[in-house]
């Protein structure tokens, strides 16, 4: 599991550089930054304490960012119901326990708060 967050945080990283530098105002920036700490707050979850859901995190950080972008709360509701799904899943697969699945809708969570707050 080391690698793959190796992986991820590199390949989001090397994202945010590029959409950073290329174009700073773009909104995506704040996004894939954002996404990039949730990423290093899990990986040190996971090193020192349990296995965070990714899933889970990701996915109440999506219902996030289309609250800042839609204007449809049909679409937003949809995607928290997704999360909710997705978290139920990781459980019932035994994939993650139900601890393991809080942490990654909290991790989401503060992420969500945090690009909320800044585009708000």
């Amino acid at each position: 599991r080391p690698s793959m967050y190796w992986m991820l945080i590199a390949a989001v990283g090397l994202m945010w550089l590029w959409l950073a530098s290329s174009n700073p105002q773009h909104p995506a920036v704040k996004g894939l930054g954002i996404a990039l700490l949730m990423l290093l707050a899990c990986f040190a979850l996971n090193a020192a304490l349990l296995k965070v859901s990714l899933h889970v995190a990701f996915a109440v950080y999506a219902a996030a960012m289309a609250q800042a972008q839609s204007q449809s709360t049909w679409i937003v509701m949809g995607l928290a119901i997704f999360a909710g799904l997705v978290a139920w899943s990781r459980v019932v697969l035994k994939r993650h326990t139900l601890v393991e699945v809080l942490a990654g809708g909290a991790v989401g969570a503060l992420g969500s708060a945090a690009l909320l707050w800044m585009h708000f």
